[in-house]
This record gives structure tokens, sequence and C-alpha cells, in this order.
């Protein structure tokens, strides 16, 4: 059995600040690594501060550096919200560092009308 942590980055409350949040992230990841934990997920949210990761890929790039077995994902990548160019430039500096273990999950939006309607 695997076991794996997601990580949101939530600012529960304004007496944290982003850096504050950001720190939380990644000793949480560290500490599941020791914990012996198989996977840590990121989140992607944006405009709000239910999440404070607007880019999982950047986090699994800097975690990549700060880890050594545990493999590390997006959970989910928004990709309407982001180029192609810009995507692959992000996906390409977080599958550099050697020991990363790399999982992604992407999400594209669907118009919550239908199509086939009629009048």
């Amino acid at each position: 059995m695997e076991f794996g942590v997601f990580i949101l980055a939530q600012q529960r409350g304004y007496h944290q600040t982003s850096q504050q949040v950001i720190n939380n992230s990644i000793e949480q990841t560290v500490a599941a690594e020791q914990a012996g934990f198989n996977t840590a997920w990121y989140a992607e949210h944006h405009f709000n501060n239910y999440s404070l990761s607007p880019s999982p890929l950047m986090m699994v790039a800097h975690m990549a550096a700060k880890t050594k077995r545990i493999r590390l994902g997006t959970a989910v990548c928004i990709l309407p919200l982001t180029t192609r160019r810009g995507f692959l430039r992000k996906w390409a500096s977080s599958t550099r560092c050697p020991t990363a273990a790399w999982s992604w999950a992407s999400a594209r939006a669907t118009s919550s009308s239908s199509s086939n309607a009629s009048a």
C-alpha cells in the first residue's frame, strides 16, 4: 500500500503570512518523506486564500532539490490559465533534478451550458 500527502498551501487566516504558508508546505513535504510517505501532490488555485499555490510545477521543482525519495506531483495544472510555452518551460524546469520522481495531472474547463440544448 502506498501513502501520499496533498499539499494545499492553505492560508487559514490572515494571521499567517504567505511566506509562512509556503514554508509550512515545504516542511510538510520534508516531514512526509521522513515519515515514509510515497508521494506529495501540490494543488493549483488562484485568486483566493484557499490555496496559495498558483504554480504546482514550481513547488515540485523546489521540493525536488530538498527531497531524495518521495515522488512529487501536480494535483492538477489548470492548462487554460497558461500558454503552452509557459507550461512546457515550467515543466522542463521542474524535471531537471536527477533525483526527482515526477507525476502530473491536468484539467480543462468545461462549460456548464449544454451545446445540445433545444429551443
